[in-house]
């Protein structure tokens, strides 16, 4: 699992979340703080709850 905050405000300017292969169950809510993310890869792994704000995100254009 990753820390909650990890990214998040302070990761204003981050486009590219690449997490795949981690065997991580759910994403950080923190997540969504990221206005610029254009893209998340978070394949292979097991991911069962998404943050409930993934979807309001203007600027995500892609995530798998």
């Amino acid at each position: 699992m990753l820390p909650e905050g990890v990214p998040g405000t302070t990761h204003k300017n981050l486009t590219l979340f690449h997490i795949s292969s981690n065997e991580l169950t759910s994403l950080p809510s923190s997540l969504c703080d990221c206005p610029s993310l254009t893209t998340i890869y978070a394949n292979a792994n097991k991911i069962y709850n998404l943050p409930p704000n993934l979807p309001q995100m203007k600027s995500l254009t892609s995530c798998n």
